[in-house]
């Protein structure tokens, strides 16, 4: 509860929107209040008086609510949803009077799906472990080939296996030797580039999944924050506003009742 929040709240008595809002005479004595949703003021000693369980089923604010206004819906155009249902009918016809072409475009969406599991499995596999053989294939040394030649990499790969062993320089390190055995080159590029597909493939799915548990848990978040109740900051105030001036009216009765007594004569013996 900021001072400004407060101070609007007990001279709003002086501003415009009140002095239009209250025919009476005010010439007298200045009233501050607040307005509740109907529109009605309520006086600052009538809402204290209020009880708490009472105050909290009303919403005060400091001005004057705006009255809404009745929104007036557009004219229904019947022609366009005679232009709608004329349209259903008119494909109904055509779906009825042309089997042919209804049964021809089953069998077309029949044939996209693949007949058998085994099939949509080595499809989603293939778009799953694309990423991983094109990054063994064109990644860093540290874990690809940089888009090399297949001969190099044959040549490569062999080099290193035998400088792993302790050996020395063998016929498998020499690019004629693989560029007569391109079968065979091939054949090795192809059974290490299976084992680290599938040492890749736990990485993918956890990510697949994890991206999958995101992407729910916000619908699931979008959809409570759509139905739960929105609260308006302004009524929140108001109720602060509210306690603040009940606390300083108590506190300025303890004054008072503390006053009377100090000023009260005492009774002689």
């Amino acid at each position: 509860m900021t001072a400004e929040r407060l101070g609007q709240s007990i001279f709003q008595a002086v501003s415009s929107d009140w002095h239009r809002s209250v025919p009476e005479d005010r010439t007298s004595n200045t009233l501050v209040g607040l307005f509740a949703n109907d529109r009605v003021f309520y006086s600052l000693e009538c809402i204290l008086a209020m009880k708490s369980m009472d105050a909290e089923k009303r919403l005060f604010s400091i001005t004057k609510p705006i009255k809404k206004r009745k929104v007036i819906a557009p004219p229904q155009d019947h022609m366009s949803r005679n232009l709608y249902v004329a349209a259903i009918v008119l494909f109904l016809v055509i779906l009825v009077f042309y089997r042919r072409f209804w049964s021809y475009l089953i069998h077309s969406i029949v044939s996209i799906v693949p007949t058998d599991l085994p099939s949509m499995w080595l499809m989603i596999s293939y778009f799953c472990d694309w990423p991983a053989r094109e990054l063994y294939r064109y990644g860093p040394s540290a874990i690809g080939w940089e888009g090399r030649d297949m001969i190099d990499i044959c040549t490569l790969m062999n080099r290193r296996f035998f400088n792993g062993l302790g050996g020395g320089r063998s016929e498998f390190d020499d690019r004629d030797y693989w560029n007569r055995n391109m079968e065979t080159c091939d054949t090795m590029y192809r059974m290490k580039e299976e084992s680290f597909v599938r040492m890749c493939r736990p990485i993918w799915y956890l990510t697949l999944m994890s991206l999958c548990f995101v992407i729910v848990q916000r619908l699931l978040m979008a959809v409570s924050y759509r139905e739960k109740p929105k609260t308006n900051p302004t009524d929140r105030a108001v109720l602060k506003t509210y306690y603040a001036l009940q606390n300083l009216f108590g506190e300025h009765q303890k004054q008072e009742q503390r006053r009377q007594q100090v000023g009260r004569p005492k009774s002689g013996r």
